[in-house]
């Protein structure tokens, strides 16, 4: 290929640092960077202190745990080393998005990618997702250290795979895939393409690849049962979540994005011989991801954060499709590039000037953030926050999960446990985000208790970034009559 994409790879260099710098500068700064934050720096805290409550707290409790344990656990404790679980969070974070970008160049040149192509698909994974999907980008959530740890085993089946099979590489995939599960469990289609990819091409590999991972599943589920009791088993299992049908179209639009990566994989199609070639299993990866991304985004509550593995496949399939012997210029060449980077590039105009204006008004952001906290600090008593990390950082207790539990009651549990909470006087005051609710905007339709908090409290409060405070009538929380 020799050097012809150097100046296209040298721009998107360029545009990925401006891209994450406003992430990598804000991650010890008090400044929400995504709904989600607080809830996994709670539950980090008590994973290292047990005494601020229970990892999976059950039915009757207002706060709602549906992930696995082991993401608390590692966060918890890098946490406890540098002293704040939300730094340690968004580092993690940070680091395991790099990682996966590493980890698609690296799967790429298995698959037969030149280093150009190799790196060009890891560079458009970056520029797509911190164009596409910013508030996943150096935020305290699983998500991205999961996909990284898939990735890895991917690339261990790939080596242990590619020409000859050795069975002792496959067992410590299958083991490192389902660690990564056990960070995040909805992440699919990757493990499944690879099980699939591995029974056409190898039967006693895959049955490696199966009896081990079935162990593993065995081993880890055993322990952290022992770890966790068996509430741990009824809170990730018993959870309910709306499905709304509509929602699906979401799951499409936000794949658009990626509609320049179509003609790469159209020539990675084109090469497959089999499914159970290399490129085969790169065409069988963006197929899956595609459809599973988009079923599980008719869920309430589910972001696009359910296309992450089509971005992955397909900045894979991009990778390998710019070293295919059907693009024989170096023109061709750089036009298929130009076209993978075209969506990335039509939004420029929009996310350029929107993170040179993050950049410049880090610091003032910062300042109001800090000016709502110390406010909510100051309000005696627990406080429910719609965004718990404003609650976190005021060093209040964990309390209520809006979100989660609007939509518990909307997929039939009883209100009754929260207005008794109410009664009794169990919340002083309320933090709702006016700019965007999330538990509103992401169910598209009532939420009894948000309803329920804005006939019961006052507002006291508007003067702060985004909040709005309310109390009780009485500014206490005494019992109710």
């Amino acid at each position: 290929m020799r050097q012809s994409l150097t100046p296209v790879l040298t721009a998107m260099m360029l545009l990925g640092g401006i891209l994450l710098a406003y992430p990598i500068l804000a991650m010890g700064a008090h400044v929400p960077l995504n709904h989600n934050e607080g809830w996994n720096a709670y539950f980090a805290m008590r994973a290292i202190h047990p005494a601020l409550g229970p990892l999976y707290p059950g039915a009757d409790s207002m706060v709602f745990d549906n992930y696995p344990p082991l993401s608390f656990y590692v966060v918890g404790a890098l946490g406890w080393i540098c002293g704040d679980v939300l730094l340690a969070g968004r580092l993690v974070a940070m680091a395991s998005f790099l990682a996966c970008a590493a980890l698609i160049a690296h799967i790429a040149r298995q698959l037969g990618a030149s280093w150009q192509g190799a790196l060009f698909g890891a560079l458009l994974f970056v520029l797509c997702g911190a164009s596409f999907y910013p508030i996943y980008i150096g935020t305290d959530d699983p998500q991205w250290l999961a996909h990284a740890l898939m990735l890895a085993a991917c690339a261990i089946v790939l080596r242990s795979t590619l020409p000859v099979t050795r069975p002792g590489g496959i067992c410590l995939a299958a083991g490192l895939m389902v660690v990564g599960g056990l960070i995040k469990h909805n992440i699919l289609a990757l493990p499944l393409s690879l099980t699939i990819w591995l029974a056409l091409r190898d039967r006693r590999a895959a049955l490696a690849w199966c009896a081990c991972g079935i162990v593993g599943i065995a081993a880890t589920v055993s322990i952290l049962g022992g770890l966790e009791g068996e509430q741990m088993f009824a809170d990730i299992l018993g959870y309910k979540r709306l499905y709304l049908a509509r929602r699906a179209i979401l799951g499409l639009t936000n794949a658009v994005g990626m509609v320049g990566m179509v003609p790469p994989l159209w020539l990675t199609w084109r090469q497959r011989g089999s499914m159970g070639s290399p490129y085969g299993f790169v065409c069988l990866f963006t197929m899956l991801a595609l459809g599973l991304g988009v079923v599980q985004r008719t869920g309430v509550g589910v972001a696009y954060n359910a296309q992450f593995e089509l971005l992955i496949a397909l900045s894979l399939a991009t990778g390998v499709a710019l070293s295919s012997p059907l693009v024989r210029t170096d023109r061709q060449r750089r036009r298929l590039a130009l076209v993978a980077m075209l969506p990335a590039l039509i939004e420029l105009p929009v996310t350029l000037p929107h993170a040179m204006r993050d950049l410049s008004a880090l610091q003032h952001e910062r300042d109001a953030w800090q000016q709502a906290i110390d406010r909510i600090a100051a309000i005696p008593g627990p406080v429910g926050c719609e965004a718990p990390l404003l609650c976190y950082w005021a060093g209040k207790p964990f309390v209520i999960d809006l979100f989660n539990a609007n939509l518990a009651i909307a997929t039939g549990a009883s209100m009754t446990p929260f207005r008794d909470a109410v009664t009794r006087g169990a919340y002083a005051a309320f933090v709702l985000d006016a700019a965007a609710p999330a538990s509103r905007a992401a169910m598209n339709g009532p939420t009894p208790i948000t309803d329920f908090i804005h006939r019961t409290y006052t507002i006291r409060d508007t003067r702060f970034a985004r909040i709005v405070i309310l109390s009780r009538p009485d500014g206490t929380g005494a019992p109710l009559r």
